[in-house]
């Protein structure tokens, strides 16, 4: 079973089993199709939709009963490959209808080209069996849909449909969530499913405040800020990696690795297949040395000025632009958390760059990080050309390797500490608002998801922070972790208003 569908559930389907047919627990009325093949869908969109199906079981409110008013054989020619079925026709409910439109129109919002075009018009019917004809069907009656499931790949989830107060609010915040998110177009994240479970949690709690769907909706937006937040930084990290890398591998062509290579084996009394050294600290050290001497003409100080300084300068822009969208991204959530429409990003972006006065503090940094490189590269070389020199690898494996470390697809050191680096920077240019604004506390916010690593969890868990005393993220190469006020900074306001204008 590879279909999906969200359907309605009899509370009584014995007495429309009949022999040759579905069992009871298959017994059910189709409302919403969702595809053939819903296998390769992840969990955080099943989980989203689920959420959903809850939802709209507290919206309809009521058991919805009906009447099985008739029978009919479903495909009889066999029509694009369908099975013939016998089916029990409902009707005599003016809830079906609505409860149908109702879920169609939630779904196409939240899956988009996923939501597949469903069948027109809507006839209500509940599939007695494949193979079956309306001959073989002969209860007519009431029936009383008190359940709605939704079915994925074979995995139903069940939610009843009542009218519990307390389930009720969780149930239109669980949607005013889902709208918020929706609206902000942002991609399906862990961090969405549980931020919708937190935002749940705290609507049911706080019932009685008249402006909590409001909240709940606007928390939902929120995660979708963050979401184009992630998507920004993500695109801008790729970016500049590519530039600086193109810089670093054009440097990198014009060594004499062959030569660098003859030489570590003249150093070690190889030749061609001999047996490894046994000298296992002399090797490293002769390795490391041979590393850092060919890297260092890279970037370091062997280089020609010319190529250092283009490295140095194309990370010193990956510094400049990472501390301006730093700033963008402080500015956009925290529209938000007051309630505001975010400006245009690019607009925030321009404006804090123009006011960017300091570059040649992004130059110096540039200067230590590439050095960083240098080192980290070089020992990266040495690691494997030592490793190779053990293995027994003859003179064109050597080069080959040497090769790949320094300018393949992937030079580790580079794209490690540099992505370090940017995240250094985004951090600076989100503080640099937060002192701009007077920001007292700070909340650590990860990335959300299932790798988020336990330092940085710690961090989190112990908000709010002073500002002055938050660990400024990264924590840790690759890390994706964030600073947000605490509050909402009221006096934003100013400085959006000039962006309106700006646009």
């Amino acid at each position: 079973m590879k279909t999906g569908m969200v359907a309605l559930l009899p509370d009584d389907p014995t007495a429309l089993v009949v022999d040759g047919g579905l069992g009871a627990d298959q017994i059910h009325l189709t409302v919403a199709f969702l595809g053939e093949d819903v296998t390769g869908w992840d969990t955080t969109r099943r989980q989203l939709l689920e959420q959903l199906v809850w939802s709209a079981a507290h919206s309809i409110g009521q058991p919805i009963t009906g009447r099985v008013m008739g029978h009919a054989t479903f495909n009889p020619d066999r029509h694009a490959g369908r099975e013939p079925c016998a089916v029990h026709l409902v009707g005599d409910s003016d809830r079906l209808l609505p409860a149908h439109e109702l879920l169609c129109t939630t779904l196409a919002g939240v899956l988009g080209d996923d939501f597949p075009t469903q069948h027109t018009p809507f006839i209500p019917h509940i599939t007695a069996g494949e193979g079956l004809t309306a001959d073989n069907l002969s209860f007519t009656g009431p029936v009383v849909f008190g359940r709605i499931a939704l079915a994925l790949a074979g995995e139903w989830s069940i939610a009843p449909i009542t009218t519990d107060p307390a389930v009720v609010i969780a149930a239109y915040a669980r949607t005013a969530y889902a709208q918020g998110w929706a609206r902000s177009g942002g991609p399906l994240t862990d961090r969405v499913h549980a931020g919708c479970l937190a935002a749940v949690e705290l609507a049911v709690a706080n019932a009685a405040h008249p402006g909590i769907l409001e909240a709940t909706l606007q928390l939902g937006a929120l995660e979708g800020t963050w979401a184009l937040v992630y998507q920004r930084r993500e695109r801008l990290v790729a970016q500049h990696l590519e530039r600086v890398a193109k810089a670093w591998r054009f440097s990198a062509r014009r060594l004499d690795v062959r030569a660098a290579v003859t030489r570590l084996r003249q150093s070690l009394g190889l030749a061609e297949y001999t047996a490894p050294a046994d000298d296992t600290t002399h090797r490293r050290l002769v390795a490391n040395a041979v590393a850092a001497t060919l890297v260092g003409s890279i970037a370091g100080a062997d280089a020609t000025p010319e190529d250092r300084e283009s490295i140095t300068s194309a990370v010193a822009d990956a510094l400049a632009d990472a501390e301006g969208e730093g700033y963008t991204a402080a500015v956009l959530v925290g529209a938000e958390q007051i309630g505001q429409a975010a400006p245009d990003a690019d607009v925030v972006l321009s404006d804090y760059q123009a006011q960017l006065a300091d570059l040649g503090s992004h130059w110096a940094d540039a200067t230590g990080w590439v050095d960083r490189m240098v080192k980290g590269n070089a020992g990266d070389l040495g690691g494997r050309l030592s490793q190779l020199v053990v293995d027994g690898a003859g003179f064109g494996d050597m080069v080959d390797a040497a090769l790949d470390v320094i300018g393949g697809d992937d030079i580790r050191a580079v794209s490690t500490l540099l992505d370090l680096a940017m995240g250094q920077s985004f951090t600076r240019g989100a503080l640099a608002l937060y002192d701009r604004e007077g920001v007292q506390q700070v909340d650590f916010v990860t990335a959300g998801g299932t790798r988020v690593c336990p330092i940085c969890l710690d961090a989190e868990s112990n908000n709010p922070w002073s500002r002055t005393a938050v660990p400024a993220p990264p924590l840790h190469p690759y890390c994706r972790c964030n600073l947000q006020a605490t509050d909402p900074m009221q006096g934003l306001s100013s400085l959006l208003a000039q962006f309106a204008v700006a646009v």
